[in-house]
Formats: structure tokens, C-alpha cells, sequence
């Protein structure tokens, strides 16, 4: 093969061009990228278990969609996180109503030997409930 088959002509024509020289083909070799060691962003390929970067739209080596499939893994993992908070939230809610209405029942419906603990109870369990669902908030 002649080394010039990869050459490129051109034709310039007219006033103030310049002419930079041959211009060639260059073919991209598909080695490996490279990344420093403490690179957050340096991971593994899912599919070919080669280093690529977890930015990058696919792998080089396999075209493994990798930035989709690592963003998709994420957003389910917050998915589980918020439906985790949703449920404890609902439980401690739960809780606050409860308490409530023991205690609303022991004002209104026990005589006053069992009217003390039932309020002490009631009450209790309402301000567990208010102040776990207080610190759910503030985390």
C-alpha cells in the first residue's frame, strides 16, 4: 500500500487562505482510557469489566451504554430511599393519631381511676409520635 493513499488534496482558491499542509486520515486506536488513581469517576464497565468512565456515554470497548445505566441505577436508589422515608413518616404519623385518640377516649369514657393512665399512655404515645416525626424532618 502507498504511503500517500491516505492523503487528502485540497484546492484553495481566491485571496487571504492559508495553506497549513497535507492533511491525513488518522484512524483511532481503541485502547484503554486513562485515569488517575483517585478518579471518583473511574469505574468499571457493567457489560466488559474494562475501565471507563462513569460520564462517559458508552463504554470504548463494548458500547455498554454506561452513564444511562448508572443514572437509572441512581435515580431507583432514590426511589427506594424516598419510599423508605415515606413509609416511616406515615408509620409515625400513625402513631401521633393513636396516641390522639386513646387519649381523647380516657377523658371521655373512663372513670377517674383508670382516667390517669390512660392519659399518661395516650399522651406519651402522641408527643413519641410528634417528636419522631419532627426529627424525620430535620435530616
Amino acid at each position: 500500500m502507498d504511503e500517500n493513499s491516505n492523503l487528502i488534496t485540497q484546492r484553495i482558491s481566491g485571496k487571504n487562505h492559508q495553506i497549513a499542509g497535507r492533511d491525513y486520515i488518522t484512524h483511532v486506536s481503541h485502547s484503554e482510557p486513562k485515569f488517575d488513581d483517585g478518579n471518583p469517576y473511574k469505574i468499571n464497565c457493567p457489560q466488559c469489566g474494562r475501565v471507563t468512565g462513569r460520564l462517559s456515554t458508552g463504554c470504548k470497548n463494548c458500547d455498554f451504554p454506561v452513564r444511562e445505566y448508572f443514572d437509572q441505577r441512581e435515580i431507583a436508589e432514590q426511589k427506594k430511599l424516598q419510599r423508605e422515608r415515606r413509609d416511616a413518616l406515615h408509620f409515625k404519623g400513625t402513631l401521633l393519631v393513636y396516641g390522639g385518640l386513646l387519649g381523647f377516649a380516657a377523658i371521655h369514657w373512663f372513670d377517674i381511676v383508670n382516667f390517669y393512665a390512660f392519659v399518661i399512655a395516650g399522651l406519651s404515645a402522641a408527643v413519641g409520635g410528634l417528636i419522631m416525626n419532627i426529627t424525620s424532618h430535620q435530616r
